[in-house]
């Protein structure tokens, strides 16, 4: 049996400052079998140009144009497009190890897991370079719930990066959200989770996700994108008909982080004062849940994030300012 391919997935919308790079690390991959699949979706930049001129060095590179449709349709064409046995996606800003493909689908292939899951990621707040991964780095596999459960309380990333989802889970029908453009990886990783019967997680880091990009859509404060991540959480908690009371304090949770993030996103832009019914209602949510936040299996960061909004939330934005201001 040769080794399975693998299609990775990167949807493109205005990144002609970024393609280059992110592909310069695709090209890079030691995983022999790998299928490149970008969409353009509608950029009015350079990017489609400068992928179709990279595809004439690089024959496993495949460019699909379309009208600009969102990041989510743009994504499950490319899903039609692949032929792989394993699903990966990644951003068209991001940076990716060597061995970000490899690790993955190997982790999916040695333990018999639908998905493989990564919670290794570098971000930089300058131009960030990748580091060596680690490679004493653990892997353990979990169960669809208790897996859901870890999702919902953040110790995995929410995008849907560094993950490599098996052919047969899209095969049963997932896709993303047309149309959702925030919180679609949050979603759509709580839908493939529910998919699954046994997910592999490992914890070396192999990818970079960026900060420094002063175009991406969640650097620039938009009251539009705070409702919608808000309104992520009512999408998601709509695909639990019957959650055990486990899954419910964990979606509790992801609202109090996800209206926290907005609180803090709205604090830190100065904009509370222009849109004060949702400043305040982010306010008294982040305020009512800390408590029990504290009191729930989390990792160190959520455990101090927990524990300083249930001091004050200003205390949290305090320290959010620094960071963004070194």
């Amino acid at each position: 049996m040769g080794t399975p391919k693998a299609s990775l997935i990167i949807p493109v919308y205005n990144f002609e400052n970024y393609i280059v790079s992110t592909l310069e690390t695709v090209f890079k991959q030691d995983y022999s079998n790998l299928e490149i699949i970008v969409v353009n979706d509608g950029s009015t930049d350079n990017s489609s140009k400068i992928v179709a001129s990279l595809q004439k060095e690089h024959g496993n590179l495949h460019l699909i144009d379309q009208e600009n449709q969102g990041v989510s349709t743009a994504r499950n064409v490319g899903i039609e497009a692949a032929t792989g046995d394993y699903i990966l996606f990644a951003d068209a800003d991001d940076l990716l190890n060597t061995d970000y493909v490899s690790y993955l689908v190997n982790n999916a292939i040695n333990n018999n897991a639908d998905i493989s899951i990564g919670t290794g990621i570098y971000t930089n707040y300058r131009i960030g370079n990748l580091k060596p991964s680690d490679s004493g780095a653990k892997i353990m596999t979990l169960s669809s719930e208790d897996a859901l459960i870890k999702m919902l309380t953040y110790w995995y990333p929410i995008g849907c990066y560094c993950r490599a989802f098996k052919k047969c889970l899209f095969d049963s029908g997932l896709r993303f959200i047309s149309g959702q453009k925030v919180g679609e990886g949050f979603t759509f990783n709580i839908k493939a989770l529910q998919l699954a019967k046994k997910i592999a997680v490992g914890n070396k880091p192999i990818y970079c996700y960026r900060r420094d990009n002063s175009a991406s859509c969640m650097t620039n404060f938009k009251i539009s994108r705070a409702r919608e991540a808000v309104d992520s959480l009512r999408i998601i908690r709509s695909l639990f008909d019957n959650p055990s009371d486990k899954i419910t304090l964990a979606l509790d949770y992801a609202e109090w982080h996800t209206k926290g993030d907005m609180y803090n996103w709205m604090a830190i832009s100065d904009n509370g004062e222009k849109f004060p019914d949702e400043f305040k209602d982010y306010y008294q949510s982040i305020r009512h849940f800390a408590k029990t936040a504290l009191g729930l299996n989390l990792n160190r960061k959520e455990k101090f994030r927990a524990f300083l909004q249930t001091i004050h939330p200003k205390f949290l934005t305090t320290i959010l300012k620094l960071r963004k201001n070194i």
